[in-house]
């Protein structure tokens, strides 16, 4: 029974790594009382094995009891183990069930003794303690002495509680589903932690998967390419943009995927209102099924055009958004106006175009005033807020992570996403280290880690193609945005870089603790999976940090010219 008692400290363990603050301390629960009734079933301490064993040695029960010192498996409750654990401190499952383990086969042994000893022989009388008292204290509450080892990787991990870290709303899990945070639930009371780490997997893999198709229509001329290009992050001239011309350039709907996201897809749709595309059939030419969202622009006026396609989409119950383009044009052809001021001038434009379409029939309508040569500019951060707000759990995310890094809100917007997902990545990690090969956990966290950094440094922009974009956009020299940059480019990160980043993160005795602790026996294997969870989530926002505070200084550096 001994040697099955890590399975059950791993049970808890890994219940503990989940961010959900009563599903620990229940499970807890379940796992001692059902235990503890186990052991002192399997050692006859219940009253039909006394009894029976009474009967057979003719000694009254009462004379077997009383040299019991443990409660029977009839006393054992959830109210007693949760006693237990309030007053227990250290690696609480693993020292009680072995505390208890050792008082139960004591008690036993007294049993046994005092049931073939002679009857001259007498055994005084002894009240029966609550639970055996651990053989390194004296006192009668159970409180477990953890190992050297394992307190001085206590001493590091009180500096992390992953329960802190989540989201507002504790019923469901960061970043996964409700359903997904049942399932891990599910699997963590059972004690799989691989079952558990499986399903978080399956919840990445999903948001890798899950695609986003964006339209992007309106007349010819209105600058649907170049909008297109500045919401991937392009200028017109970069090698992956949509081709721009004077004249209608676009015959057919044309998928642009982002570099990035492939599963992000932005489609440069015909034009409305010309011959081949009249509005009262548009959707249906263009397949209007395979899109989420719309996006109808214009560069002057909002026609009847417009309003009869926006009244299409919304008959077909799909989301769409105006938006007027070439906002810089106008203020440039204003300035040369005397008494020229750009708010009273935009107030004007976004006036125009209310007035234009609510006259064909469209009730409160929203513009979006934007640039494409500024992106950064004007409304666009409120129409990536109102895309984000409106869009389900899991294209949001994708959206988010693909859109320009050109606004504090979102970079911010970033890390929060991608801080949310973190403890996914810890749980794998987690996962691994259970399993008792040395070797195994510290090379597949390292892989984990490179991946995931990777990850972060494309989502920032932290890439050469996506700083040479931005630097040929605000006509500013890639080494002088490089200049700013503290974290390594997405090309730097190795494997060796992910090893240096562990060390900074925990320290070079935590890595070498944790290389090789899963060879102690039974409990390495538990703390190896405890420090594995934590390492792995420390790690990980630590680099996190670092990369969207480079993000920031890009950013800044990139609009110093503007702002002095």
């Amino acid at each position: 029974m001994t040697r099955q008692i890590w399975k059950q400290a791993l049970k808890s363990c890994s219940i503990a790594a989940v961010p959900l603050p009563a599903l620990s301390v229940k499970c807890d629960v379940g796992i001692l009382v059902d235990n503890m009734r186990q052991y002192c079933e399997s050692f006859g301490l219940d009253d039909i094995s006394l009894i029976i064993l009474a009967s057979q040695v003719r000694k009254s029960v009462v004379e077997l009891k009383y040299v019991i010192k443990s409660p029977l498996a009839k006393e054992i409750s959830k109210e007693m183990a949760e006693k237990l654990l309030a007053q227990a401190t250290g690696e609480v499952t693993y020292k009680m069930l072995n505390s208890f383990l050792d008082g139960v086969a004591e008690d036993a042994q007294r049993v046994l003794i005092k049931a073939l000893e002679t009857e001259e022989k007498a055994t005084p009388f002894h009240p029966a303690p609550l639970l055996h008292p651990a053989p390194c204290t004296p006192s009668r509450t159970p409180t477990p002495c953890p190992s050297p080892t394992f307190m001085a990787l206590k001493m590091e991990e009180q500096k992390f509680i992953p329960g802190n870290k989540f989201a507002k709303d504790r019923n469901i899990l960061p970043g996964v589903s409700e359903k997904e945070t049942e399932d891990i639930k599910a699997a963590l009371e059972a004690g799989d932690l691989s079952g558990a780490a499986y399903v978080a997997h399956k919840s990445d893999e999903l948001l890798k998967k899950t695609e986003l198709n964006i339209a992007i229509t309106g007349e010819s001329g209105a600058g649907k390419s170049s909008f297109l290009n500045a919401l991937r992050g392009l200028g017109d001239e970069d090698k992956e943009s949509a081709e721009t011309g004077v004249v209608e350039t676009t015959k057919e709907p044309e998928p642009y995927k982002h570099s990035k996201y492939p599963n992000v897809i932005f489609w440069d749709l015909p034009g409305i209102g010309t011959p081949h595309f009249k509005p009262d059939t548009y959707l249906e030419q263009v397949k209007f099924d395979r899109y989420d969202f719309f996006i109808i622009l214009a560069s002057e006026r909002f026609r009847a055009n417009h309003a009869k396609l926006a009244q299409e989409i919304r008959r077909m119950e799909k989301k769409f958004y105006f938006v007027r383009s070439k906002v810089d044009f106008d203020l440039y052809n204003e300035k040369r106006k005397q008494n020229f001021d750009e708010e009273r001038t935009l107030e004007k434009i976004r006036n125009d175009c209310v007035n234009n379409l609510s006259r064909e029939g469209m009730s409160s309508p929203q513009v979006f005033l934007v640039s494409s040569r500024e992106f950064q500019k004007y409304d666009s951060p409120k129409l990536q807020k109102k895309l984000l707000k409106e869009l389900e759990s899991h294209k949001k995310h994708i959206f988010l992570l693909a859109l320009p890094n050109l606004s504090k809100p979102i970079l911010e917007k970033k890390k929060k996403a991608l801080q949310r997902q973190i403890w996914k990545q810890a749980l794998k990690s987690c996962a691994i280290a259970a399993v008792p090969l040395p070797a195994l956990s510290v090379n597949c966290d390292v892989g984990i880690l490179v991946d995931n950094m990777r990850q972060y440094c494309e989502s920032f922009g932290l890439d050469d193609i996506s700083l040479n974009a931005l630097a040929s956009q605000v006509r500013k020299p890639v080494a002088e945005l490089k200049a700013v940059i503290k974290s390594p480019l997405v090309k730097d990160i190795s494997k060796e870089t992910a090893k240096e980043q562990l060390t900074k993160a925990t320290g070079k005795g935590l890595i070498l603790a944790k290389h090789f602790i899963s060879m102690i026996p039974v409990a390495g294997t538990i703390f190896a999976a405890e420090r594995s969870f934590t390492v792995t989530y420390r790690m990980l926002n630590s680099f996190l940090d670092d990369v969207a505070e480079d993000a920031q200084r890009v950013l800044i550096k990139a609009l110093e010219r503007e702002n002095k």
